[in-house]
């Protein structure tokens, strides 16, 4: 522009009035406004002037004809339509569409930009004259129907979805909207038909779960209706609509902010690759701007992306931002999740630094510290937090934790109490188990097995729970109530290895052999590798009291695979009794023998006293069926089946 006079919109008509006989044949043309572009890239501005001086040369030359003029104002008016400069937008592509009047897309142009802005009565008018001009364009179709929608007008609304759907029946956009018409009409049948078919179609249409979630509660069902309504998102966008002529303007657009901008639209739409694509471009563009390697960093997180290029976008943010407290949170969390947990307080505590008022910063520092290793730092960090925030229950329970943990049981005990003060924290479930535990080390068990009910009675489905209190009901000698929490255990973890071993024993301290076995055989169909189960089986069949439960041979079975796997005396002396509960004395002394011998080497003559008893027993030709704790089990007053330092049958050598 520079050396040429700038001609103002106001007087594009009058200008145009006095050019002569060519400029007569013109349609009257609107003034374009001179839209602000100083919150715009300089690349845009720059971009925007040029056309803008090109336009006003062709206005400004008489023999300038319509077409030439026309694709002018087309070209000035998608620019300004790309970067969102409505009014000018408007202006140029009405006098686009007055001078090339054959052109069905300046219509379509308009009735978007109208649709938009909210002016319906202007989109239906500029779409319906598009659909005249090009009656296959799908998009103008949907388009039409959205706005007659919002004006209330239903049936004509139906009848443009119903003629997109007849241009394109996968069309996802279309069944949306005729699915929104169908409802309105509380025809929540037809209407849920239709929005399942957008979720077929679009799985990323995750506004559709909404009103699907709501026409199934209309019909009933409450199943899926809570199914749906789960799924909706916190922010609803409409549907995609692939619309060709819109879209392929994007090839017009310079500058990073336009880029971010639709990174960011895509992002919100759901279409992470997209939305990464934009936030890249825009980066491209302009390397320096660190919201844009933020938002990538966000857009890679949720795409579930490598740990490494996640954290490179986020740490290129905070490299051209210090003090960009999310970037700095977020990178923090991500090189945690990584396992870096040096990284991770430093980051969390530049986040803290930045925000002093930031609490949440401040615990996810404390906690990174401990994770570090740096448990005294860590410590004090947690008492600065309960100092400005006695009722913080997150930052209490991390303190009692420290504090069990660096011997300060009083202190930890008293840390967790404050929480079981508070109400409706979900940190009290945890302050309860806490509190068991440390009351259970105690020898505190009632006390301990009250903080367990109450736990369970606030998470019914918490297994540590189950598994504390009948470790604390077996320490009491409560052995069926001990199993039976621990059936608990195994419903909720069927994995859990010691939950099956220590159920089998409980039943077995119990008394109640036959559930012992029951129990210990369905545990061998569930971890048929699981040595310790394996190994208190054979023992249980090869010396329980009833002989309905004894299994000589399958005993010799369990026991042989059990000593094949790791050769220890406890698996020797349960090799011993499976033998002599088939009958195989001969063979069992021998085991036996060797094992006393071994016992005496290791301990002297007095040692092994209740092997060698065991011994004369087979040479008699007698099988054991001693009382289970001299045959290995722990008694009574131990720390209970499954309990920590168990030895349970021999588990120990496992």
């Amino acid at each position: 522009m520079s050396g040429r006079p700038r001609l103002r919109a106001v007087l594009v008509v009058a200008l145009l009035a006095a050019a002569g006989p060519a400029a007569a044949e013109l349609p009257e043309l609107l003034p374009v406004p001179e839209p602000v572009l100083g919150n715009l890239e300089p690349p845009i501005q720059r971009q925007v002037r040029e056309h803008r001086a090109e336009l006003e040369r062709l206005l400004a030359d008489p023999a300038t004809g319509p077409e030439l003029l026309g694709a002018a104002f087309a070209r000035m008016g998608q620019l300004y339509f790309v970067y969102d400069l409505g009014g000018a937008a408007e202006a140029c592509l009405t006098n686009a569409a007055a001078l090339l009047p054959g052109d069905f897309r300046w219509h379509h142009y308009l009735g978007t930009l109208h649709g938009t802005e909210g002016d319906l009565e202007k989109a239906r008018d500029r779409l319906e004259r598009a659909i005249e001009l090009e009656p296959a364009y799908l998009p103008a179709y949907v388009r039409l129907g959205r706005a007659l929608f919002d004006l209330g007008r239903l049936d004509e609304a139906e009848a443009a979805f119903r003629r997109a759907l007849e241009l394109d029946p996968d069309s996802a956009a279309a069944h949306h909207g005729l699915g929104r018409v169908l409802f309105d009409r509380k025809e929540y049948a037809a209407a849920a038909a239709e929005f399942e078919r957008v979720l077929e179609l679009d799985p990323e249409a995750v506004s559709a779960h909404h009103p699907l979630g709501m026409a199934y509660r209309q019909l009933g069902d409450m199943e899926k209706a809570r199914h749906h309504l789960a799924q909706t998102p916190s922010e609803i966008v409409p549907v995609h609509l692939t619309d060709p002529i819109v879209e392929g303007l994007s090839t017009l657009i310079v500058g990073a902010q336009i880029h971010f901008k639709k990174g960011l639209e895509a992002a919100r739409a759901g279409d992470l690759e997209k939305a990464a694509a934009g936030f890249r471009t825009a980066i491209e563009i302009d390397p320096r701007d660190p919201l844009s390697h933020y938002n990538l960093g966000l857009t890679l997180l949720k795409s579930q992306a490598a740990d490494q290029e996640v954290i490179d976008a986020f740490a290129k943010a905070v490299e051209l931002d210090p003090d960009y407290r999310d970037a700095r949170y977020v990178l923090a969390s991500v090189l945690a999740k990584a396992g870096r947990a040096d990284e991770a307080a430093f980051h969390y505590g530049e986040a803290y630094r930045i925000d002093p008022q930031d609490q949440e910063a401040h615990l996810m520092w404390a906690l990174a510290l401990s994770k570090a290793g740096d448990d005294a730092r860590a410590l004090a960090e947690l008492e600065r937090i309960v100092e400005a925030e006695p009722k913080n229950a997150a930052a209490l329970l991390n303190l009692g934790t420290l504090l069990a943990q660096a011997g300060r049981v009083d202190e930890a005990m008293a840390t967790y109490q404050r929480i079981t003060a508070l109400e409706g924290v979900e940190e009290l479930v945890d302050a309860r188990l806490r509190l068991g535990d440390l009351l259970r080390e105690r020898g505190r068990d009632a006390a301990a097995t009250d903080h367990y009910r109450a736990a369970l009675e606030l998470a019914p489905d918490r297994a540590d729970a189950y598994l504390g209190l009948a470790r604390t009901l077996g320490r009491r000698g409560a052995f069926a109530e001990a199993a039976a929490q621990f059936e608990k255990v195994i419903e909720l973890r069927p994995d859990d290895a010691e939950a099956h071993f220590a159920r089998g024993l409980a039943w077995i301290l119990a008394g109640d052999t036959r559930r012992a076995r029951q129990a210990l055989e369905e545990s061998r169909r569930t971890l048929p590798d699981v040595l310790p189960v394996t190994h208190l089986l054979a023992r249980l069949l090869a010396t329980s009291p009833e002989a309905e439960v004894r299994d000589g041979a399958r005993a010799v079975d369990l026991a042989f695979r059990v000593f094949s796997r790791a050769q220890s005396l406890d698996h020797a002396e349960t090799v011993a009794m499976a033998l002599a509960e088939a009958g195989r004395f001969e063979e069992a002394v021998r085991w036996q023998s060797r094992v006393v011998e071994e016992l005496e080497r290791a301990g002297g003559p007095g040692a092994g006293e209740a092997a060698r008893e065991r011994l004369d027993r087979y040479r008699a030709g007698q099988a054991v069926r001693s009382p289970w704790q001299q045959a290995g089990a722990p008694a009574a007053g131990s720390s209970g089946p499954g309990g920590p330092g168990d030895r349970g049958a021999g588990g120990g050598a496992a």
